[in-house]
C-alpha cells in the first residue's frame, strides 16, 4: 500500500510567478477543483500518475501531497476528476479506462474499462462527466458516470466533419472548474465559444473574443486525409476558461496571431482576456506561456505555467 503523505511547499514571491520549493510540477496530467481546493495530477517517469498536489488557490503556501499507488499497467493519462465521494478519478489508457484512488491513502480502488472511449473527464458536484470520443456527427457529446454505465449528459451533440478524421478533430472538447453551480466548457477548435452547463443540465452557448487573426477562423479545407493535416488547418483559440460571478470570465488564450498552431515558434497562451457581460473588458500579457488557470478573481489569477511553475498574475 502506498501511504499518503503531507508535505509543505513554500511559495516564493515574484512578479512572474511562484515556484514550488520541492520543484515545479514535473509533468502535468490534469486538474480538478472542489470549492477553493485545487488538485493537480503530477506524472512521474513514463507519464505514470505518481502524486496529486492539493492546495487552496487563495492560500497556496501549503499543499497536501497524495502519493498514488502504481496502476497494474502503464497509463496514458487524459485527465483528473475529484467528485465529493472521497475518491480521485484518473482517465487513463488513452481514454479507454478510469482508475479510482482513495483520496486519503492513495490506494488504487478500481481500474475499470469505460463503456465508450473518452477524451476528457471533470467533476460536477458529486457527478463525474466524460467527453466522449465521437466519430460521427449528431451523437451525444457528454456522458455522466453511473453505477450501470454511462448516461447521456446535456443535449450537446457531436459536430460533423467532411471525413471521420475531421469529425474526430472537430469534437475535441474541454471544460474548466465549476463556479456558481455552472460548468464552463468549450470546443478546442473552431470559432471561440463558451458552453455553460447548469445543475439542471441546461446549456447556454456564448461567443468569445480571441487573439487569432480572423482569417484563420475560417480556414480552407485541406484535402489530405491525415489527422495531422486536418488539425493543422483548424484554429485553436482557447486554452482555459475561469468563470467569475455575474457572468464575467477569464479566458487563457491558446493560439494567437496569424500563424497556424503547428508552425515552429508560433505564439501560444501568452495572454488572458477578461470578458464582462459578453464584452472584452481587459487583456493582460503573461510573463511566460501559460498552461491552465487554477483560480482567481477580477483582480488577478493563479496560473500554472508551461514550465511547471505556479504564480499569481496581477490583472488590475
Amino acid at each position: 500500500m502506498v501511504l499518503a503523505s503531507l508535505a509543505l511547499f513554500l511559495l516564493t514571491g515574484g512578479s512572474d510567478g511562484a515556484q514550488l520549493s520541492a520543484g515545479p510540477v514535473r509533468l502535468f496530467g490534469g486538474k480538478a477543483r472542489q470549492g477553493e481546493i485545487v488538485s493537480l495530477l503530477d506524472l512521474g517517469e513514463g507519464g505514470v500518475p505518481s502524486r496529486v498536489i492539493e492546495f487552496s488557490w487563495r492560500q497556496p503556501s501549503a499543499a497536501k501531497l497524495i502519493e498514488l499507488q502504481r496502476a497494474p499497467k502503464p497509463l496514458e493519462i487524459l485527465g483528473l476528476a475529484r467528485p465529493n465521494d472521497g475518491t480521485i478519478w484518473v482517465l487513463a489508457d488513452k481514454g479507454r479506462s478510469v482508475a479510482r484512488f482513495d483520496e486519503n491513502t492513495g490506494r488504487l480502488l478500481h481500474f475499470d474499462v469505460l463503456p465508450q472511449p473518452s477524451e476528457g473527464i471533470w467533476n460536477f458536484g458529486s457527478r463525474v462527466v466524460f467527453a466522449l470520443v465521437q466519430l460521427r456527427g449528431g451523437e451525444p457529446l457528454l456522458a455522466a458516470a453511473e453505477r450501470e454505465g454511462f448516461r447521456s449528459f446535456t443535449s450537446l451533440k457531436s459536430r460533423t466533419g467532411s471525413t471521420t478524421l475531421e469529425t474526430l478533430a472537430r469534437n475535441l472538447f474541454d471544460c474548466g472548474f465549476v463556479e456558481s453551480s455552472r460548468l464552463p466548457c468549450w470546443w478546442a477548435n473552431g470559432p471561440p465559444e463558451a458552453v455553460f452547463i447548469d445543475q439542471n443540465d441546461e446549456v447556454k452557448i456564448s461567443s468569445l473574443p480571441s487573439l487569432i487573426d480572423n482569417r484563420l477562423l475560417t480556414p480552407t479545407r485541406n484535402p489530405s486525409p491525415s489527422l495531422e493535416s486536418m488539425t493543422t488547418d483548424l484554429p485553436y483559440p482557447i486554452r482555459d476558461v475561469l468563470l467569475l460571478p455575474r457572468d464575467s470570465l477569464w479566458i487563457l488564450t491558446n493560439q494567437e496571431g496569424s500563424r497556424p498552431v503547428t508552425e515552429p515558434g508560433v505564439v501560444r497562451s501568452r495572454h488572458v482576456i477578461r470578458v464582462d457581460a459578453g464584452r472584452k473588458a481587459k487583456t493582460v500579457e503573461l510573463p511566460k506561456a501559460g498552461l491552465v488557470i487554477l483560480g482567481g478573481d477580477k483582480e488577478g489569477l493563479l496560473l500554472l505555467y508551461r514550465d511547471g511553475s505556479i504564480g499569481w498574475l496581477s490583472c488590475q
